[in-house]
């Protein structure tokens, strides 16, 4: 992605809020799908404009209702919807390609491992979005992967949620309270080490802490699990 200096004066609020964000992520090397749902409330009387880039666009639902060519345009970095009410559910479904993607940012692999990279402006190669730092929400993350190659499914806040698919694969769902910007937004699956402690609140309260790397680098944690407890 080219990047291009921006300045304080050109600086416009957005016309939509995301209100809440709840993702669906089915791993697969080659053909990843991603289902967003997002509540939107309409801030000013205008089309909504999601960034998108390199995502091949499967279906829009506005309100339960699926959108044909004539309700929206795609463009090489835009999703543009003409019309829509003053607060609705938007569902988005991508596919994307991991294996192939080679420039580090959004969603990709990285031997053998699913990782992503959003900031500052990549997670509109994870799904469209209104990919800005000032456009806070709340995310829900189901995440689906072979259970095999991929045993560890993580993403931001708490996991609520883990089981076996019975298909050879599983899933787990992350729920992170807190609103945050699109580009703090993180998934990693694959196989890695883990370094463990336990944290002690001044309330009494025990609080497990995991650290995760490839393995045989745990050893590099240490210093970070220990800065984690002090801070």
């Amino acid at each position: 992605m080219t990047n291009t200096r921006q300045y304080l004066k050109d600086y416009t609020k957005p016309d939509y809020s995301i209100d809440n964000c709840q993702l669906y992520f089915n791993l697969y090397e080659t053909a990843t799908l991603v289902e967003s749902s997002l509540k939107m409330t309409k801030l000013n009387d205008a089309p909504l404009v999601l960034n998108g880039e390199n995502l091949k666009l499967k279906k829009i639902k506005l309100d339960g209702i699926e959108l044909t060519s004539k309700d929206f345009e795609v463009s090489q970095t835009y999703l543009t919807i003409f019309k829509t009410p003053a607060q609705f559910t938007l569902n988005i479904e991508v596919e994307v390609n991991p294996e192939t993607n080679k420039s580090c940012e959004g969603l990709y692999l990285s031997s053998g491992i699913f990782c992503t990279q959003c900031e500052a402006e990549s997670f509109r190669k994870i799904t469209y979005f209104l990919d800005r730092p000032d456009m806070m929400t709340i995310y829900t993350v189901e995440i689906e992967a072979d259970e095999k190659k991929y045993p560890l499914l993580l993403s931001n806040g708490d996991c609520l949620e883990k089981k076996s698919l019975g298909n050879g694969r599983h899933y787990a769902k992350w729920n992170d309270p807190h609103k945050k910007p699109s580009y703090l937004f993180a998934l990693v699956a694959g196989e890695m080490g883990v370094v463990t402690d336990i944290y002690k609140t001044t309330s009494g309260r025990e609080v497990k802490l995991e650290v995760f790397a490839p393995h045989g680098k745990q050893e590099r944690c240490l210093h970070a699990m220990k800065s984690l407890k002090q801070s």
